[in-house]
């Protein structure tokens, strides 16, 4: 642990650059998601956002995940059946109907146990894109 400073200066410019970097960060998984979904709508795939949790509320505040996608995928047995922002949450199993064409990983944890679910039950057709990377 760093030892406390009285360098007042040094404080405020270490809370500006984590501020910058926490805005950078921000405005990259808007570009980023939006470029994704944007791309996916063009091409007129059927989209669900994988994540029916606080990640993807907050990530519905930045970008229009109810007018992109059509469901959401969340392997709790509790949320499934329900309505998160608008959107059914359908268990991931759904994806062996072949109804979903492109899935978006709304999580930062998990991502490979999420990934091979969706190759599980929707197979390597179904594109698959992460909020980083």
């Amino acid at each position: 642990d760093p030892a406390p400073s009285d360098d007042w200066a040094q404080a405020r410019q270490s809370v500006l650059d984590y501020a910058e970097a926490e805005h950078r960060l921000i405005d990259d998984l808007r570009r980023r998601v939006t470029e994704t979904l944007e791309d996916w709508r063009q091409r007129g795939l059927r989209v669900a956002v994988y994540g029916a949790g606080i990640h993807t509320a907050q990530l519905a505040t930045l970008v229009n995940l109810s007018g992109n996608a059509c469901c959401l995928l969340d392997g709790d047995p509790k949320k499934q059946g329900q309505e998160y922002l608008g959107l059914p949450v359908l268990t991931p199993q759904k994806l062996a109907d072949g109804d979903i064409d492109a899935v978006l990983i709304s999580s930062n944890r998990f991502i490979d146990e999420i990934a091979r679910t969706v190759r599980e039950f929707g197979g390597p057709k179904v594109e698959l894109r992460t909020c980083y990377e």
